[in-house]
């Protein structure tokens, strides 16, 4: 009788490492390739999520990854030429006549997704002088657009609009920035850009 009671805990214990073990191989599946998704080979892979297709007159300036673990992706693209910037407090950055920011974060449902995007709209409306909200529909996901008039302070881009979306358990941030030196119009740019986004799911 003891004997059977052994074999049977010996094998709830290897089922329950089985599962864990389950558990963890699904955690860490591999990321698609963009041959495997029917995607162009220059698209720029930005996090688990998306597929960017080139923007012409915009380079890629920074790609942030090292808060991966935690499931949040930045990049940056940039346009026209490069200048330092120094703020009222002595820090120097490097600016450009307009940038685009990408933040995407993977949440852990799509309720607490939504509830991001949502915080991300609020704190930029304390950071910028805005026009009413609206929405539109960007290559099959709708995004809530607000413009961007003023930042005041030490911010050396003068006016933009940023973009808000959530798509399944992700929140996506798009912002896209301009000095006074920049000629295109931040509404068609950030569109073209929604546009040239692509999603793994």
């Amino acid at each position: 009788m003891g004997d059977h009671n052994f074999r049977h805990k010996t094998m709830k214990c290897f089922t329950i490492l089985l599962l864990l073990f389950s558990l963890l191989l699904t955690g860490c599946s591999k990321v698609p390739t963009n041959a495997e998704l029917g995607w162009e080979e220059d698209w720029y892979r930005a996090g688990e999520l998306l597929g960017v297709e080139p923007l012409d007159g915009f380079e890629l300036n920074e790609s942030g990854d090292i808060l991966s673990v935690n499931g949040v992706y930045y990049d940056t693209w940039v346009s026209g030429n490069e200048r330092e910037y120094v703020n009222s407090d002595g820090k120097t950055s490097k600016i450009y006549d307009a940038q685009i920011y990408l933040l995407t974060e993977l949440c852990r449902s799509e309720e607490l997704a939504e509830e991001e995007a949502a915080s991300w709209i609020a704190r930029e409306k304390l950071s910028y002088e805005t026009e009413d909200i609206s929405s539109a529909e960007y290559n099959g996901v709708r995004f809530e657009l607000l413009p961007l008039l003023s930042s005041g302070g030490d911010n050396p881009y003068t006016h933009g609009v940023s973009a808000f979306a959530s798509h399944g358990a992700w929140a996506i941030c798009v912002e896209f920035l301009c000095s006074e030196s920049f000629e295109g119009e931040p509404r068609e740019i950030i569109g073209q850009f929604l546009n040239s986004l692509h999603y793994t799911v």
